[in-house]
């Protein structure tokens, strides 16, 4: 009997181990190089299953992170309450104007990377009316770009990139250059093309009755002009024309540092505007740094159109970019992206 007890118990054995064998590809992970495998997203998937697997997992660790938790911890508020799926686009812009018209007051950064930036982090003649840069061998303003898309992971640090409603490959440029997790990536466009006019509400809600006296607005003279006749603010920093060539000036380039990181660490609840091209960017990647107990907003140009400058084609709402909408996209676990 007690051998009939212990072939028993040999052959229940068997058929659990040969149950959990035939569903492993679908509930098991295992881990290879350091990184989780899922093997639902297997190189054999199409794309549509790939999509439906990232909107049932959590976030992943960027590539070559030390970790290989197969579900790794997610970030609190006011992250993005949502898989490693960018987007929708309105969904996006809700969740960032409710962080700031909201309460309590969040604290909280975004920074705005799109075809200037990248043109500098590529070393490539770039710029606009406002600023322009050249090739050099060797430059502060890619230097201190370059390190700001780094250092904040899993901070209340939001980026918004070009998508690949833009270019792929600007996009997946962008996401492998930063070390944030998806739960911070957003859209470069959140505030322009078709959600403009919402932003002109928005700005208007915050700076005029939220934040009045708290504002504060990093820009050139002409924009701050025009808002200082309209709104009280507690502080501002004029901006000449095309800081980015003179950024390469050591002296010029720690006075507006200093300048900035001294108005971040004098403020506690306030909300900074700034529209300072490819310079907003390393600006709120400092004064953060000095003090994140502050709203720290590239606008853009959309302080252009804000002030009744019309600059960009979008500001005309008749324009064909003013109903322009960005695509949801997929983030796999090595950082490709899948279009949705």
């Amino acid at each position: 009997r007690f051998r009939v007890d212990i072939a028993l118990a040999i052959l229940v054995s068997i058929a659990i181990s040969w149950a959990i064998f035939a569903r492993c590809p679908i509930i098991c992970n295992d881990t290879k190089n350091g990184d989780p495998v899922d093997h639902a997203v297997s190189t054999q998937s199409t794309e549509l299953e790939q999509v439906n697997a990232l909107q049932q997992t959590s976030p992943v660790p960027f590539p070559g992170s030390s970790s290989v938790q197969t579900v790794p911890p997610r970030a609190g508020p006011p992250a993005f309450s949502r898989s490693c799926i960018i987007g929708s686009f309105d969904e996006d812009y809700n969740h960032i104007e409710s962080l700031i018209l909201g309460s309590p007051q969040q604290h909280f950064a975004l920074a705005r990377y799109a075809d200037g930036e990248h043109g500098i982090l590529q070393n490539q003649i770039i710029g606009n009316n406002e600023w322009q840069f050249k090739p050099k061998d060797s430059s502060r303003v890619y230097e201190d770009l370059l390190a700001s898309l780094r250092g904040h992971r899993n901070e209340a640090y939001f980026y918004g990139f070009s998508g690949p409603s833009n270019s792929v490959a600007m996009a997946e440029y962008y996401v492998n250059a930063t070390d944030q997790d998806c739960l911070f990536i957003t859209f470069a466009n959140i505030w322009v093309n078709s959600h403009f006019q919402k932003t002109l509400t928005l700005l208007d809600k915050a700076v005029g009755n939220i934040f009045v006296n708290r504002t504060v607005v990093i820009a050139n003279d002409q924009v701050i002009l025009k808002i200082l006749k309209k709104y009280d603010l507690r502080s501002f920093i004029s901006l000449p024309h095309n800081l980015v060539e003179g950024w390469e000036n050591s002296a010029t380039r720690k006075r507006f540092l200093d300048e900035s990181v001294s108005i971040a660490n004098s403020c506690f609840d306030c909300f900074f505007v700034i529209s300072a091209g490819p310079l907003s960017e390393i600006l709120i990647d400092y004064m953060w740094r000095a003090n994140p107990n502050n709203i720290y907003i590239d606008f853009g140009s959309t302080i252009d159109g804000w002030v009744g400058s019309s600059t960009r084609g979008y500001h005309n709402p008749d324009s064909i970019d003013a109903s322009f909408i960005d695509r949801s996209y997929a983030l796999t676990k090595d950082r490709k992206i899948i279009k949705i």
